[in-house]
């Protein structure tokens, strides 16, 4: 009897803990991914400081800021882009697994009121 219900228990808790690696494995994958995009930031805010101070020239601050500035907007909307696509991937496991629950749920019920 102890057996049959610590069998039931598991069964119920299963997609619980399914769904929480899911979002401990994004969650992994994202703070990965930020502190990549971090030490991009301070090595090159740290690149244009270096090449922007010495050099009189405001021409050449000026095409060096731009440089840097657009290379920031990509970087920006790729590590975006990234965060979407990690979130998305976890949103759409854990929705699986909550519908093979329903599904498992509405079975159980049609063979249990029969």
């Amino acid at each position: 009897m102890y057996e049959k219900l610590n069998e039931q228990i598991q069964q119920s808790i299963k997609p619980v803990t399914e769904i929480a690696t899911i979002n401990v494995k994004a969650l992994e994958t994202l703070a990965e991914k930020q502190g990549e995009f971090f030490k991009y930031l301070l090595e090159s805010s740290q690149s244009f400081a270096t090449t922007a101070a010495p050099g009189g020239d405001i021409n050449g601050v000026i095409g060096a800021q731009k440089a840097y500035a657009e290379e920031l907007q990509k970087r920006i909307a790729t590590a975006a882009e990234e965060a979407y696509g990690i979130i998305t991937a976890a949103q759409e496991k854990s929705g699986a697994i909550l519908q093979s629950v329903v599904t498992d749920a509405q079975a159980q019920m049609a063979k249990g009121g029969k």
